[in-house]
C-alpha cells in the first residue's frame, strides 16, 4: 500500500491498479453490519483476526515468499506478515497490531516504520505493537472476542483462529 495525494491506496507498483483503502474500511463496516444482524451478537463484541505469518525455508535464514492471509487482506488491506487486527463491532473502530522489529532488522531489510506509518498507510483508527495486544484489548473491555474459525469449502482446510 502507498499513500498518494494524501489518500491511502493499495498499490503494487507500475502497471497495477490503485485501490483506495476506503475499500477495506467499507469491508470492515460490512462485516460489522452483518454481525449486528445476528440475534446472538453480544454488545461490546470485538473481532480479532490474525494475519499470515512469515515462514522460513526449512532450517535456513531464507524466507519463503510471503502472501497475506486472504481474509485478513480483505479486512485490513495489510501486506506485511505477523500482524493482527481488531474491530469493535459496535463502533466499527479498527486497531492494527504490527510486530515491533529489532533495530538490527534495518541492517538487512531497510527502514523500520513507526506505528503512525501503518495508521496512515492502512487508514485504520489505531496502531499498536503485537506485544501490546492483551493490554490494548483489555482496555477496550469487550464482552466477547470473536475469532474466525471454520472450514474453507474450496480447499477443505480449517482456518486457524487468532492465537494471542
Amino acid at each position: 500500500m502507498a499513500v498518494a495525494e494524501g489518500k491511502a491506496v493499495y498499490w503494487l507498483g507500475k502497471d497495477t491498479l490503485r485501490v483506495s483503502a476506503a475499500l477495506f474500511t467499507e469491508n470492515r463496516r460490512r462485516l460489522c453490519v452483518a454481525l449486528k444482524a445476528r440475534d446472538t451478537l453480544q454488545p461490546k463484541s470485538v473481532v480479532v483476526l490474525q494475519g499470515g505469518e512469515q515462514k522460513q525455508r526449512y532450517c535456513t535464514d531464507t524466507d519463503v515468499v510471503f502472501r497475506q492471509e486472504s481474509f485478513f487482506h480483505w479486512t485490513f488491506g495489510v501486506i506485511e506478515a505477523d500482524c493482527y487486527g481488531a474491530i469493535d463491532v459496535d463502533s466499527g473502530r479498527s486497531i492494527l497490531f504490527v510486530p515491533k522489529l529489532p533495530e538490527s532488522y534495518a541492517t538487512w531489510m531497510g527502514k523500520i516504520h513507526p506505528p503512525e506509518h501503518f495508521k496512515e498507510k492502512y487508514a485504520v483508527d489505531e496502531v499498536h505493537y503485537t506485544s501490546d495486544i492483551a493490554e490494548i484489548l483489555t482496555k477496550t473491555k469487550p464482552s466477547v472476542l470473536l475469532t474466525l474459525r471454520g472450514l474453507n469449502t474450496d480447499s477443505g482446510s480449517i482456518s486457524r483462529e487468532a492465537s494471542l
